[in-house]
C-alpha cells in the first residue's frame, strides 16, 4: 500500500510536466482552425470578386456617362486583361485584393 501512495505522488509531477505540451497542442489546434477559416474567407472573397466583375461587365440599368467613367473603365479593363492572362492585378486595381 505504501508503494501505491509513492507511485501516486511521483505521477502527479509528471502530469504537471505535461501541461505545457497540452497547451501547445491546444494552440496548434487553434492555429489550424484559424488557417482553415482564413482559407475559407479567401475563397469567399474571390467568389464575391468574380460575382462583382460579372455584374459590372453586364448591361447597366442606369444612364451611364462614358466621359466621366473613363478612368474607372480603363482600370476595369486592365483587371480583366490581367485575369485572362493569369497575371496578378496591377496596383491601380479598382477592386480590393483578398
Amino acid at each position: 500500500m505504501f508503494q501505491d501512495e509513492e507511485q501516486m505522488q511521483t505521477a502527479k509531477p509528471m502530469s504537471a510536466d505535461r501541461e505545457p505540451y497540452r497547451r501547445l497542442i491546444e494552440l496548434q489546434k487553434q492555429m489550424i482552425e484559424l488557417v482553415q477559416r482564413h482559407e475559407r474567407t479567401k475563397r469567399e472573397c474571390s467568389a464575391l470578386r468574380e460575382q462583382l466583375l460579372e455584374e459590372m461587365a453586364g448591361p447597366r440599368r442606369w444612364p451611364w456617362n462614358p466621359g466621366r467613367e473613363t478612368r474607372w473603365l480603363r482600370g476595369f479593363m486592365r483587371v480583366q486583361k490581367s485575369r485572362r492572362a493569369g497575371r496578378p492585378q496591377p496596383d491601380g486595381s479598382p477592386l480590393p485584393s483578398c
